[in-house]
């Protein structure tokens, strides 16, 4: 007898929404603005720093007139927000090079963090299991999942 040809089973791709998959990828975010940027996501997108910032003086060193509401470039601490990077600084020639400052001298920082918040959440999401299983049943056909 011939051998009957079997269907492929079709491999059921999930559309639900992870919660900690999300979660994990906003802490990500955090980490690598604050590294490249040294501002967090919200500060980075927003551009209002809400505190006050002073211009670089003679060297380097910080000190000279304040600027209201502003830590940016020409505060002397390489905090570059969104708008900077668009051209809307007092000094958008310094943004490439104090975004490369910031990789340079945040380099390690940020893969350390990066790593940490991987292997976090794979540990974390092991020992909250037991935790977890009841909060996917509930969420069950909501098209979000944890």
């Amino acid at each position: 007898m011939a051998k009957r040809k079997t269907q492929r089973r079709r491999r059921r791709t999930s559309n639900n929404i992870n919660l900690l998959n999300v979660a994990q990828g906003i802490v990500a975010t955090g980490v690598i603005t604050q590294g490249m940027f040294g501002l967090n996501p919200m500060q980075f997108l927003r551009g209002d720093m809400g505190v006050v910032g002073y211009s670089t003086g003679v060297g380097g060193k910080t000190g000279g007139r304040p600027i209201q509401g502003y830590t940016g470039i020409a505060s002397g601490t390489n905090r570059i927000s969104l708008m900077e990077i668009f051209g809307k600084g007092p000094q958008p020639e310094l943004v490439g090079s104090a975004i490369l400052e910031n990789v340079q001298n945040n380099w390690l920082n940020m893969t350390l963090g990066l790593t940490a918040t991987r292997i976090g959440f794979k540990i974390g999401k092991k020992f909250a299991r037991p935790a977890l299983t009841p909060m996917r049943k509930l969420l069950k056909g909501t098209g979000v999942t944890v």
